[in-house]
């Protein structure tokens, strides 16, 4: 696996010095194990970097030297930003979390369409995210957005750019920005905001609308088709689900007090003949629709693993060796990450839902009661969730799947068979899945007709 020094040679090779025009800021809470592997990652970058952090304790690891750390556990995210926008002085900015890792060659691409188009303020590009700790399936990355791509909102009216923008939502808030418009919202707009506690505490969503609306309706956007960053994808700490008809009908009740104070900003700073009261109610109508998920998408291309997702993709030598360099990174720093998530969230309801747990646990007693013995179909995640929970005994005999990687090996003590055996195991055949059940059902009779018996837990 390339090392990080040959990484950055390679990606400075063209002798640019855009990125020195670039301010990374990051805005953390209460998460210093991902601090720590930021910072590593930057130190390798060489990135002007201002951190806020507002966690009760002070972080006190080493910083590089190409870092400004400030301690604000005083202030909330929104204040914490505004703070920062007082203290970048570079041409661009870079709003990042402290689990992002963007990626520098395609990052200095989009400073330099930014030098060539001063009619656009923002630029991005695709975003791939990785889950190693509590996913799903065997899918370690995938690429969310993937329906954005070369997605570029040019129109020269602002009203048609909000509508294409929120119409098919890819959010841009951790796009790189001209520091001038960016400084702008949180030192001119973010006033009128924050004495709306739901702005930035009960609903934070609001936040990155009023920003995303704000960089859209005052310049175009870019979004590049090489791959921007990549990013942690973290278990939810409660399993919310957004009614669209309910968020619509309280509208005025939730968010009405907001936008009144955020269209008077967009009054007093820009065009006051607009008709922003309407647009941004309009567009806010669009934001919801997006979380409620009633927005058709291009599903996510996912890969099992790294090595799949590099030979799948046409990256460039520099965007390959950014990968791997990530990956080495976050593997190092794995250990502590992981001990972070298992104390601050309960993985397993978080994927499966509130209250999964003792569901579980008693439909499947219901399930086997009166099986001698049993076969589970699927090795993944929803299994080892199974046997964490205490749901197994000693009547499974085998675990089938498809992947042939793992056949003839053991997981949980049990042998790992090709599907076509498993009737020499059990005729009793428990489908461990929740997202492809259509498609083991189907194979299933197509292998063994009525010799089976196959069982589903949803």
């Amino acid at each position: 696996m390339p090392g990080s020094t040959a990484k950055w040679q390679i990606m400075n090779s063209s002798g640019s010095t855009l990125l020195n025009d670039i301010t990374v800021v990051i805005f953390t809470y209460e998460r210093h194990c991902f601090l720590k592997r930021k910072l590593a990652f930057l130190s390798e970058t060489g990135l002007k970097t201002l951190i806020a952090d507002g966690s009760s304790s002070n972080y006190d690891g080493p910083l590089p030297d190409n870092v400004r750390y400030f301690h604000l556990p005083e202030l909330n995210v929104y204040q914490r930003l505004t703070f920062l926008a007082n203290h970048v002085d570079t041409k661009y900015v870079l709003p990042s979390a402290d689990d992002d890792f963007v990626f520098l060659p395609t990052l200095e691409q989009g400073a330099s369409f930014l030098e060539q188009n001063p009619d656009f303020n923002s630029v991005q590009g695709s975003c791939f995210v990785f889950q190693q700790y509590f996913s799903k399936s065997s899918v370690q990355f995938f690429e969310v957005g993937r329906y954005a791509r070369e997605f570029s909102l040019v129109d020269e009216d602002p009203a048609l750019r909000l509508k294409t923008h929120f119409g098919n939502y890819m959010h841009n808030f951790y796009a790189l920005q001209r520091s001038c418009v960016w400084r702008e919202f949180y030192k001119e707009f973010n006033p009128y905001l924050m004495p709306h506690s739901s702005y930035y505490q009960y609903k934070p969503a609001m936040g990155e609308f009023c920003h995303s609306f704000a960089l859209v309706s005052f310049g175009k956007h870019k979004v590049l088709s090489e791959p921007w960053m990549l990013r942690e994808n973290m278990p939810k700490f409660d399993v919310v689900t957004v009614d669209y008809e309910e968020a619509v009908e309280n509208l005025d009740k939730d968010y009405l007090g907001i936008l009144a104070d955020f269209v008077v900003a967009l009054e007093t700073y820009r065009d006051p003949a607009f008709d922003w009261k309407s647009l941004t109610k309009e567009r806010l109508r669009d934001f919801i629709k997006f979380g409620a998920g009633l927005v058709p998408k291009t599903p996510n291309m996912a890969f099992g693993d790294l090595e799949t997702l590099l030979a799948e993709q046409p990256f460039s030598q520099s965007i390959i060796l950014a990968f791997h360099d990530c990956h080495q990174l976050i593997t190092s720093h794995s250990e502590a990450v992981y001990a972070w998530m298992i104390q601050n969230c309960d993985p397993l309801e978080s994927l499966y839902g509130r209250g999964w747990r003792e569901d579980m646990k008693r439909r499947f007693k219901i399930l086997v009661e009166t099986m001698d013995n049993y076969v589970l179909f699927g090795a993944g995640e929803h299994t080892k969730a199974l046997h964490e929970i205490g749901a197994l005994d000693e009547r499974l005999v085998a675990i089938a799947d498809n992947n042939s990687k793992i056949w003839g090996t053991n997981l949980l003590e049990k042998p790992c068979i090709q599907p076509d055996r498993l009737l020499a195991y059990s005729a009793n055949v428990i489908i461990s899945s929740k997202q492809h059940i259509a498609e083991i059902q189907a194979q299933l009779a197509t292998c063994f007709g009525a010799r089976v018996n196959v069982y589903t837990l949803y």
